[in-house]
């Protein structure tokens, strides 16, 4: 069947050129391999594979600048803060980078969790 399939296709594709005339082949090539039981697990096996779901959203990250806006801070002491290990922080190369979401639970329980 796949091999019939193939040649069916290679015939079709070069008589052939359009856009709309390759994808009407195609929607016609996909309904008779899902008549086929074998073909028809192994596309229903490949759209699985390409569907992921989708990533979970990452949150950003944000400065030394506008952590001590939003405490209320200065820089130097969400710095200090951050070196001593009270405040959760990220180092991304030489700069301290802090997730919003754990800045305001730090500011709501007044310590780090």
């Amino acid at each position: 069947m796949r091999a019939r399939l193939e040649i069916s296709l290679k015939r079709r594709f070069l008589s052939r050129r359009r856009i709309a005339d390759v994808a009407s082949i195609a929607v016609e090539l996909v309904r008779e391999a899902l008549r086929d039981e074998a073909l028809r697990g192994e596309i229903l096996e490949l759209v699985r594979d390409a569907i992921k779901p989708p990533a979970a959203p990452v949150e950003s990250l944000i400065g030394t600048a506008e952590a001590a806006s939003l405490l209320g801070m200065t820089k130097a002491a969400v710095r200090a803060s951050a070196y001593r290990q009270t405040l959760p922080h990220l180092r991304v190369g030489r700069t301290l980078r802090f997730k919003r979401s754990e800045l305001l639970d730090v500011a709501e329980h007044g310590r780090r969790r």
